[in-house]
């Protein structure tokens, strides 16, 4: 790798150029990726992420009335430092696999409780960034939620692009409770369908 790659993939000017509703990608993948306009775009940062990869987020949200969180689109445009020469992403385990314009993304759907869960996220971990950069600005990511993930690699599963789809339960008069006992299996795959089909909904890629 030439140090001209070497300073372009460690450096944290951003990769990722802000226009409105639309983000375009000048690393890896490049692309052009819009939005659903009924979301706002929150802000951006760039970060090394646990001393060994380079992370660029963007977030597009829609709140209530009270700030809190009811859609989330968090970009995040991923990569091992050039120092990191023994490391590869993995998501074999990921349940599922969908192809948006002839590339295959890593598919898995969860569902939880925010404050139930938000312990366990270290301070450092790129899910801190995301709350932080929220509250910054004013939004409140709490209560029981649902979320896809999709995640595309590089060749050498050295890169990736992830894009985390994440709706508030409440929006859909739903809680983590209609998920449990008798039935709730169905209506949660129910659910986790209906999710992904919102998510690619309210994007339009042009992945090169």
């Amino acid at each position: 790798m030439s140090d001209t790659m070497e300073n372009k993939e460690s450096s944290l000017e951003p990769q990722v150029n802000v226009e409105g509703h639309t983000l375009v990608s000048t690393g890896f993948p490049e692309e052009t990726i819009t939005v659903d306009a009924g979301l706002t775009y929150v802000g951006g940062e760039t970060f090394i992420l646990y001393e060994v990869a380079r992370c660029e987020i963007h977030l597009y949200a829609e709140a209530d009335e009270r700030g809190r969180v009811q859609r989330l689109y968090w970009f995040q445009f991923e990569g091992y430092l050039p120092s990191v020469t023994t490391r590869s992403y993995d998501y074999s385990g990921d349940p599922y696999r969908t192809m948006i314009r002839g590339h295959e993304f890593y598919d898995s759907v969860r569902h939880y409780n925010v404050e139930a869960v938000r312990g366990g996220w270290s301070d450092d971990s790129d899910t801190m960034h995301v709350v932080r950069l929220l509250e910054q600005e004013g939004y409140r990511l709490e209560g029981d939620v649902m979320r896809v993930r999709l995640i595309r690699l590089d060749e050498e599963k050295e890169r990736e692009l992830m894009i985390v789809y994440m709706e508030a339960l409440e929006r859909h008069g739903l809680s983590l409770t209609d998920f449990e006992g008798p039935g709730g299996d169905s209506k949660w795959r129910e659910a986790s369908e209906a999710l992904r089909s919102r998510a690619l909904a309210g994007v339009k890629m042009d992945v090169k």
